[in-house]
This record gives C-alpha cells, structure tokens and sequence, in this order.
C-alpha cells in the first residue's frame, strides 16, 4: 500500500474514533445515563455542581455531536470512492475533511453546550 493511502486511512480511522468518542457519552449524558463525573462528557464548574444543567448543556450538545456518525460515515465512504476513481490525493483530502468535520461538531456542540448550562445558572 502506498504512503498516500496509510495516510489516508490513518485520518480516517482518526475520525471514526473521535466520532465514537464524542457520541458515546454526549449521547449518554444527553439521556441522564451517565451524570457528572470527572472523566467522561463536557466538564466545566456549572455542569459539575448541577445533574440538571449537566443534563441540558449535553442536550444542547448532542444536537450537532448526533451528525457525528453520518460524518464518519459520508467520509469513509468518500475517501474510499476518492481513491478508487481519484487517486491518493483525493483519498487524503476526504478524509482530513472528515476529520475536521468531527472537530468542526464538536467544537460547536461543547459553544452551545456552555450557552445552555450559562442560561440554567
């Protein structure tokens, strides 16, 4: 395998794992299964103290972080679909997308997560 599809496959294995870890406890902290702690899920001083704010701040979250898996998923397949018709170059491009994709969510599902737990003080 060449140089360019490890590369390719390494970004895109990094997103379906970053996909998984901000999914997993978003989702579980969104349905009140896992509650403030200090290891999983967006911990900041307000959703510590509160099981209430902690809740809605991952509710707010979980709005953008739920693209998580279809963006994983749209890139895999990009980025296989690009290698085949397009070569290594295309092959990296989609899947350096698809993992600034998942950066790009959670970034703006933890901004809205700190508005909701900000409007619940």
């Amino acid at each position: 395998m060449s140089p360019g599809l490890i590369t390719a496959a390494v970004f895109t294995l990094l997103g379906i794992g970053l996909a998984a870890v901000l999914w997993v406890p978003t989702r579980a902290a969104a349905a009140g299964r896992l509650g403030p702690n200090d290891r999983w899920g967006i911990r900041m001083g307000a959703t510590r103290r509160s099981p209430e704010v902690w809740q809605r701040a991952h509710r707010a979250a979980f709005i953008y972080i739920a693209a998580a898996p279809w963006i994983a998923g749209i890139a895999l397949l990009g980025t296989i679909v690009l290698a085949v018709w397009v070569g290594e170059g295309g092959a990296i491009m989609m899947s350096l997308l698809g993992l600034c994709g998942q950066i790009f969510i959670g970034i703006f599902g933890t901004v809205f997560a700190v508005i909701a737990s900000r409007d619940k003080r």
